[in-house]
């Protein structure tokens, strides 16, 4: 049996906001309690059992403010059917009160046990069955105003969340050989995955992890994407981009937060890349066919942002890398996760993943062991992996932009110039100079000031760097015998107090075309560019050694003089 008690009038039934359920297997006593609750202004449905209260709890399209419930009845008692009622709400307070001629602590007990949240003892006080019944209602509109509010901070947390992660995202290089996993465990995540071209078209990425969980996590995340950005596009050396970082995050951040983080910069001819690990798990290394794990790099520094100055070079580990090696970057969520069966995931554990991983990319399998060890319930920190495949799809292809936008070199060869120089630039670097300065970044400057395509910067940026890298790495370093990759801390430099590098850069007007100009003279020893003479004339570029081919490739002239200590290049583009 079940019924709706009658009102008086349409208009009364259609004012009432609450309800209440009256469930009693004894007439009389519903009929008094549903008098008492509808004089409090409640819309009353009655029960005469717990089997009939569940039914209509279960086919109702809304759920009872309250509910009324005696303990002893025929087909399903009081206890049964307020355990199922608990359960079928999931957390939401629907208060159930008790009422029932039974006495004694233990009553009570059973009573709260069963998922009652009161009790009332027959026969009932009105006073005191009023004040119950309020209170309780006040707790339930509560509880209904912090659910409606948390549903609406859920709602706009998304929103920011899709809005900030855009933000992080939207320039983010996407590569091929690139492959991400990312989980987190809270709306926002402490976690960040950073990819760029240099503007000389070699390859960064970066994985870091920020104090904590969640929001106060993520609040580094939006500068450092930013910051570092605005330091990819100006052409700064990956030692720089490092050290600009820490300054922003030391002044930014409060100091209980900092960023642990994972550097990898490869370089465009895919057989070296720089590695700096800032108090993060290993990076690992993997041979491509075998599986073995190849190289373990620790880390070798703090984390960014604790202290004001950041010595890049004493955390920095050069490797030498083959085609289609992985390169894995992954944060402390894994190294730190431990299973159902209390297994952690050290990084010996992810070695022996990795061995017998038959997934394409290593870091899926690593994902799926974490998901087969219940991660869904033991998570308590954000998940991150990066894999890199180093291969050719990682890098740019310069014909998609460069040799279509150019002038081709038939051109180039058969008109008769008109010439205007529009800018000239010159600057020379001495002695300990070379180890402290890098030019390349401030020529960059110059030349996007004068030439707003970004296709032709590019260029001209590779231009600038193989040419000074060449002088400095080949023709100077040979001469004194010094690396100037890895300067020991407090070695005397005195043998490059007669060295010196001039680089002479001009912009030229020519019939109706822009010609880019580079000269650089060097101290050196120089080199046998016989090779290089004879690949540009037979069109062998690939034949070429790698620190020039690039710009061999792009360059419409290339000119050696001077046994190689001279260098002259010209790159023509577009119309004026």
């Amino acid at each position: 049996m079940l019924s709706q008690r009658k009102k008086d009038s349409e208009s009364t039934s259609r004012q009432l906001k609450k309800s209440a359920w009256v469930v009693d297997d004894d007439l009389s006593n519903r009929i008094i309690i549903a008098a008492y609750l509808e004089k409090m202004g409640y819309q009353v449905f009655e029960a005469a059992n717990g089997q009939e209260a569940l039914n209509l709890f279960e086919n109702s399209q809304s759920k009872p403010d309250i509910i009324l419930m005696d303990v002893e009845m025929p087909v399903m008692d009081g206890y049964q059917a307020t355990k199922e009622i608990k359960r079928i709400t999931q957390g939401e307070y629907v208060p159930v009160i008790f009422i029932s001629g039974l006495s004694g602590e233990l009553t009570l007990q059973h009573c709260i046990e069963n998922g009652g949240d009161d009790y009332i003892s027959k026969p009932v006080n009105l006073e005191i069955f009023k004040s119950k019944v309020f209170a309780h209602q006040r707790i339930r509109d509560l509880q209904s105003k912090v659910a409606n509010m948390y549903t609406e901070m859920l709602t706009n947390q998304n929103l920011a969340k899709s809005i900030y992660e855009k933000m992080l995202q939207v320039n983010n290089q996407q590569f091929d050989g690139i492959h991400k996993v990312f989980n987190p465990s809270d709306v926002f995540s402490g976690d960040l995955i950073l990819t760029a071209y240099t503007p000389a078209r070699d390859v960064i990425v970066v994985l870091t992890d920020f104090t904590g969980h969640g929001m106060s996590a993520s609040i580094g995340a939006l500068p450092v994407s930013m910051l570092f950005r605005q330091y990819c596009a100006q052409g700064l050396h990956i030692r720089e981009i490092i050290r600009k970082l820490n300054k922003a995050l030391y002044v930014l951040l409060p100091t209980e937060i900092f960023m642990a983080a994972q550097f990898v910069y490869i370089n465009h001819n895919l057989d070296k890349a720089l590695v700096y690990n800032f108090a993060m798990p290993e990076v690992l290394v993997i041979d491509e066919k075998s599986h073995d794990v190849t190289q373990r790099l620790e880390s070798r520094g703090m984390a960014l942002g604790i202290m004001e100055f950041c010595n890049p070079e004493e955390v920095e580990c050069e490797i030498d890398i083959n085609i289609n090696d992985r390169i894995l970057l992954f944060t402390d969520g894994i190294t730190e996760f431990e299973s159902s069966a209390g297994e952690e995931f050290s990084e010996n554990k992810l070695v022996d993943i990795i061995k017998n991983s038959t997934e394409e990319f290593h870091s899926d399998a690593i994902y799926q062991k974490l998901m087969d060890s219940n991660l869904e319930e033991k998570q308590h920190d954000d998940i991150s992996l990066v894999e890199i495949k180093c291969s050719t799809d990682i890098l740019p292809v310069w014909s998609s932009d460069v040799f279509l936008a150019r002038t081709c070199n038939e051109e180039f060869r058969s008109k008769v110039p008109v010439t205007r120089k529009i800018f000239e630039f010159k600057m020379t670097l001495h002695g300990v100079q070379l180890t402290e300065v890098d030019p390349v970044p401030l020529l960059l400057t110059v030349v996007r000031s004068y030439e707003p395509c970004n296709v032709h910067r590019q260029a001209i940026f590779a231009i600038i760097q193989d040419l000074y890298t060449h002088a400095l790495n080949y023709s100077i370093s040979e001469k004194v015998n010094l690396d100037f990759a890895k300067i020991e801390k407090g070695r005397d430099l005195d043998c490059l107090d007669e060295e010196y590098i001039l680089l002479d850069l001009k912009i030229m007007e020519v019939t109706n075309k822009k010609q880019f100009h580079l000269t650089v003279k060097d101290s050196g020893i120089g080199f046998d560019f016989s090779s290089i003479d004879k690949a540009i004339q037979n069109n062998t570029v690939q034949n070429i050694d790698r620190s020039l081919n690039r710009t061999v490739s792009i360059c419409q002239e290339l000119t050696f003089s001077e046994s190689g200590t001279r260098v002259s290049a010209v790159y023509e583009w577009g119309d004026i």
